[in-house]
Order: structure tokens, then sequence, then C-alpha cells
């Protein structure tokens, strides 16, 4: 007869305590090689394969790992449990719709789709299959924005800022929108929890092909204020995030993962005779951030996610709401014209139709 405490687990338990995934990487350019690595260090997870067009490179990358290379990832679907998918962005619908189509778990870099309506099919496809789709929006799992929840306690935000800069020649599939501001546009809605209710944007394409430098403003149901900047032909890659509290002033930076916090400190009082008022010195607070690599906490959320059959921490849901919001700046920005693409022509801001 068991212990008291020590009577079997029912076998779904066993399962889970001791479940072993077989993981692949669909797009092993320089993101997915990233996966690879860190899908291949993870404990309860075994990587089974890789796929890319270009063979070559599949055939390198899976001889680092002693896996299978493919170059039709449909193949490759047929191995493994989950699967993360770093392909252009052009082809997430397809790829991704095979995947969850197949019964495989499915971690989709971002921007989730190039539009709302792909963004929308792979999170019904997720829901018909009954499997997971998580949306790879890095900077949530970066350490710094982790110790965002604490560092704001409930005061009440008035206004975020974003800024997102890079050099040139990054992706080409897509314009800035959906390459850089996708980022800080699921970022911001995450922290207030809600969609904005007006969105304004401005655009300059300096190839006349697509815009590289976006500027966008949103308001939010409580009057929070966002102000996104995103430019991709920059000399020097900037990535932060300024928060504005009642009494303080939080600056984040993904790239040095630091974040401080500056403080006012005292109410204005008199000084002396005089009808002059001073106030005392603000305090500055630097926040300790733990030393962790983001790609490892977002694929150990993802296999979390399967293994315990829980939501995925940043949702197909969440992905479309990016994806929407950016189509609407990019309507706000094509209403006006992209300078440098065409000639400008005023037009009100456009509101935003976001999913709630």
């Amino acid at each position: 007869m068991p212990l008291d405490g020590l009577a079997p687990r029912p076998l779904s338990e066993v399962w889970l305590l001791t479940a072993e995934l077989r993981a692949g990487v669909i797009g092993v350019g320089a993101m997915g090689q990233n996966h690879a690595r860190v899908l291949s260090q993870l404990r309860r997870v075994r990587l089974a394969g890789v796929a890319d067009v270009d063979e070559s490179r599949a055939n390198a990358i899976a001889a680092v790992y002693g896996v299978p290379a493919h170059t039709d990832f449909r193949e490759l679907l047929k191995e493994v449990d989950i699967a993360t998918i770093a392909t252009p962005t052009v082809t997430h619908c397809d790829v991704g719709s095979a995947a969850l189509n197949a019964g495989v778990h499915a971690l989709v870099e971002k921007p989730l789709a190039s539009t709302p309506e792909e963004a929308q099919q792979l999170c019904g496809l997720a829901e018909t299959n009954g499997v997971k789709l998580q949306v790879g929006h890095i900077e949530r799992f970066n350490p710094a924005f982790r110790e965002l929840p604490t560092v704001l306690g409930d005061s009440r935000t008035t206004a975020l800022s974003a800024r997102r800069l890079s050099p040139v020649l990054r992706v080409t599939d897509v314009d800035v929108v959906l390459d850089l501001m996708v980022h800080d546009l699921d970022i911001i809605c995450s922290l207030v929890g809600d969609v904005p209710t007006y969105v304004d944007a401005v655009g300059v394409s300096t190839n006349g092909v697509g815009t590289d430098h976006a500027v966008a403003h949103l308001v939010f149901p409580d009057g929070t204020l966002g102000q996104l900047t995103a430019i991709r032909i920059t000399a020097h890659r900037v990535r932060t995030l300024d928060i504005v509290q009642k009494g303080a002033h939080i600056e984040l930076d993904y790239l040095s993962r630091r974040v401080v916090v500056h403080r006012q400190q005292g109410p204005a009082s008199p000084w002396d005779d005089h009808d002059v008022s001073h106030r005392e010195g603000g305090v500055l607070e630097k926040v300790f951030v733990p030393d962790v690599e983001p790609l490892q906490l977002e694929l150990e959320s993802f296999v979390g996610c399967v293994l315990g059959d829980t939501e995925p921490e940043v949702s197909g849901q969440d992905g479309l709401r990016a994806v929407e919001l950016a189509h609407a700046i990019r309507q706000s920005i094509d209403e006006k014209g992209c300078l440098g693409s065409r000639s400008p022509n005023p037009a009100a801001p456009w509101t935003a139709q976001c999913s709630t």
C-alpha cells in the first residue's frame, strides 16, 4: 500500500513529468539558428530536425546538431511535436497553417502574419486543431521588461514612448512598421492592457519602396498616450522605452537590459521667509535585472505551455492584435502619403478598430 502522499500519479501526470518533446526549426537563417541552438539545450526537448529552402544552409545547421535536414518543411512536420517558424513574414501564414493542420504546436516569429486576415486564420486553425500557437514577440521575455510589473506597481501610467532604430539592410519583405514597430505595439498594449481607440502616423521612404521611418501616436480609452518611433536606416541600434507615471519616470534599455527609475521626492514647501519654494531632490533607482537570454525564456515558456496545456504567454490573439494595429498605422501613413514614395495628402487621423 502506498504511503500517504505517495499514491501513484495518474498516467497523464506521469507523462507531464517525463515527456520529451520532439522539436523542429523551420527556417534556419540568423534567427532560426538561434532557435536551434537554444532548443538543443532545453530540458524535456529533443531537437529532431531543421528545414530551410536553402539546402546547403539546412545541411550545415543540421550537421552542427546531428539531426536530419529538410528542404520541404512538410517532411519535418511529420517528425515533430513542436515547431518554431522563423521564415520570412510573407510565408508565415502558409507555413504556420501547415504546422497547425498537422497537429504541431507552433511558435511563429513576429509578426504573426503579413495581414490581419492571415493572422486571424492562424488563430482559428490553432483553436480548431487544439494546438498551441505562440508568437515570437521576444521583448516580452527580455529580463529588463520582466522587471516592470514590480517597478510600475499600481500607479497609473500616463504616457509611454518607444524608440527602435536599426541599421539599413534588415528584412526586405515587410516595411519598418511590421519589421520593428510591431515589437513596441505589442509591448505597449500589454502594459496598458487595452488597445488604442485613436491612431495617427506618418512615414518616410528613402528607397521609394516601403516605409523606413515611421512615427505613430496612440491614445488609449483611459487617456494613456503612446508614441512610437521606428527607423531602419540608422548607423546604430537603439531599443528603448520611457514610461511616465505620477512622480516617476522609468527608463528601459532592451539592449543593455537596464532599468532606471527617477522618482520625485517630497512636496513643494516654503523656504525661510521668502516667497520661494523648493523640492527635495529626487531618487534614482537602478533595478537589478537577471542575466538571462530572452530567447531561452521565450522557448522555455513555449515548451512549458505545451507540456502543461496552458495558454501561451504571448498568444495568437496577442499576435493578431499587434498585426491589426500595425495595419492601422500603415493605413494612416498611406492616407497621408508616405514621404519619399508619393506626394503627401493631408488626411484625418485613422481611428483604430482592433481586437480586444
